[in-house]
């Protein structure tokens, strides 16, 4: 009787291990077919979602090497240019600059960086003359200017 439980709690077993195995990380992990029954299926099934998670898994990982390749691009291309150069997000938060922006403005931008312009305003009157300036083309914002 132990024998038989045993052998047919195997395939559960090795299922529990499989999933351990990719709760830690492992999606190239794959399990062998047991049979053709419920638990065959379920085995199948598992093989499958460890493939689709390892793919995953591995665009992932292309689409942060290509958006790390993208950003140090760009990075290059601001640090080369003879204007200041500063984008933000319809929240108006300060995503990127290049440093002639910062020398012209007289102001660290690095130190706001993901903040919103009106943080940026209170702290540099040479920013805030700036954003005047521009304010009435940009309607999104002109709420964060005004403050």
């Amino acid at each position: 009787a132990f024998y038989f439980a045993r052998k047919m709690m195997e395939p559960v077993n090795t299922l529990v291990a499989g999933t351990k195995e990719v709760a830690d990380g492992n999606y190239d992990m794959r399990l062998p077919a047991s049979s053709n029954d419920e638990l065959g299926f379920l085995v199948q099934s598992f093989n499958i979602m460890t493939f689709r998670l390892q793919n995953a898994d591995i665009e992932i990982r292309n689409s942060q090497k290509m958006l790390e390749r993208q950003r140090l691009y760009l990075q290059t291309v601001l640090s080369s240019l003879s204007s200041g150069v500063m984008t933000f997000n319809n929240d108006c938060i300060l995503q990127v600059y290049n440093d002639k922006a910062s020398e012209l403005l007289e102001t660290d931008l690095q130190r706001f960086e993901g903040r919103e312009v009106s943080l940026i305003s209170a702290r540099s009157d040479l920013f805030k003359q700036f954003l005047d300036q521009i304010k009435q083309y940009y309607v999104r914002c002109s709420k964060s200017f005004e403050s």
